[in-house]
């Protein structure tokens, strides 16, 4: 912008950054810009100003989920004569890749947002409490093992390296493939917690939120956080229980009936929330009983949610007779 007669409001020069809009956080609001010479203006008083030295648009940010967004400009002269202008921001990749300051590592696109962590795998008995101090490691395990005591409740934790945090419905689940040995169990699925200190099979765990023939409730679903400043760590891990026969069911125990080695393969279903809120985020901006569902048609792309689907192929676990 230019203001030919030379009588610019200097307090009037704002940006809006759109990425924000949506999220209710303050930075939604237009951020005054600076021609006063601080960092990171360069020289003060030389008709160019500049965004900075703000939570707003400090590190983490900008991150590349920024790319492609629109930031408004504004500015007014003493005679109240206004004028706005808009630029198409443009963030990319450092060089020599990384995935620091909120940049998505490339491979976590390809692999996919939710991953279990390291050795987060274990299993319990159904008859006792879901977070029970008594574990089995299932990768060596005998049948007995996995069929006493009511059966096994398997444990499952997630950590989400993407930009969009997920909500799990209750198709998501884990299968058993045999690769020796007699026919696998099949698949279990995703159960909801409900009072730790209670046998699992008695209270402890529910049916998932949602029927088969109306499956579309997420407001109390299992959230996957993400960690918009390092996506490289991730958001803080999630554990989720699976043990039901079929979804929105707490038909229970899976009977593991033969020995042998079995694949694991796991099944992430549900939504995706708005690109780069965390969950914190959605819940004040919407309230705790938010429902992705509600926004996959928003017109709004900052608030849009999709749906997301991933297939994790995993370990192997051998059943002893």
């Amino acid at each position: 912008m230019v203001d030919p007669d030379n009588d610019l409001n200097r307090n009037s020069v704002y940006a809006t950054l759109t990425i924000w809009f949506g999220t209710g956080d303050p930075c939604e609001a237009p951020q005054k810009m600076r021609d006063d010479g601080v960092s990171p203006d360069r020289v003060a008083a030389d008709g160019i100003f500049s965004l900075g030295g703000t939570s707003c648009v400090s590190p983490p940010f900008p991150n590349l989920n920024w790319d492609g967004s629109i930031v408004l400009l504004n500015a007014t002269d003493m005679k109240g004569n206004a004028g706005t202008s808009r630029l198409v921001l443009a963030v990319q990749q450092p060089v020599g890749g990384g995935g620091g300051a909120g940049s998505p590592p490339s491979f976590w696109q390809s692999l996919g947002f939710v991953q279990v962590v390291p050795n987060g795998i274990w299993a319990t008995s159904l008859n006792n409490p879901y977070n029970s101090a008594t574990t089995i490691l299932p990768y060596r395990v005998t049948r007995a093992q996995l069929n006493n005591l009511g059966g096994p409740l398997f444990h499952l934790k997630f950590v989400n390296h993407g930009n969009r945090t997920v909500f799990f419905d209750a198709y998501t689940s884990m299968s058993f493939f045999a690769a020796t040995g007699g026919p696998a169990p099949g698949s279990i699925f995703i159960v909801k917690p409900v009072n730790p200190n209670v046998a699992a099979n008695a209270g402890g765990l529910a049916a998932y939120p949602g029927t088969a023939a109306n499956p579309n409730t997420f407001a109390y679903a299992q959230v996957v956080d993400i960690n918009p400043s390092d996506q490289n760590a991730g958001g803080a891990p999630t554990e989720s229980y699976l043990g039901a026969r079929n979804p929105f069911l707490n038909n229970w125990p899976v009977a593991f009936s033969n020995a042998g080695t079995y694949q694991i393969t796991i099944i992430i279903s549900g939504i995706a929330g708005p690109s780069g809120m965390t969950y914190g985020q959605i819940i004040t901006r919407w309230g705790a009983t938010y429902n992705p569902w509600d926004h996959l048609n928003d017109a709004d792309q900052t608030t849009r949610t999709f749906w997301y689907s991933q297939l994790i192929e995993y370990i192997s676990i051998t059943v002893y007779p």
